[in-house]
């Protein structure tokens, strides 16, 4: 497993990565930002097939203390889903 660490250019904000690639590549982490002032705190998680393609992405987040998720997820026949929904 490596590990990342990124800080923004301009204004505030980092983010923490770990990327797993055996059995299969995986990206989990970790954005500490704001946005309009009100402070945001982003979590993910992409999971990758052995070819490289992306087969899910697990999203979550606080702004200003608001919780939010987004769950996308593909199929077998590269169909995509949000939330449990068919996103074309």
């Amino acid at each position: 497993m490596q590990t990342l660490l990124w800080s923004r250019t301009e204004g505030n904000g980092l983010e923490y990565c770990e990327v797993q690639t055996e059995p299969l590549t995986m990206l989990r982490g970790q954005v500490v930002t704001q946005l309009a002032g009100k402070p945001i705190s982003v979590s993910y998680c992409v999971q990758c097939e052995r070819d490289g393609a992306t087969k899910s992405v697990e999203l979550s987040c606080r702004i200003g203390g608001v919780a939010r998720a987004l769950s996308l997820n593909r199929t077998s026949d590269d169909r995509w889903f949000c939330n449990p929904y068919f996103a074309p």
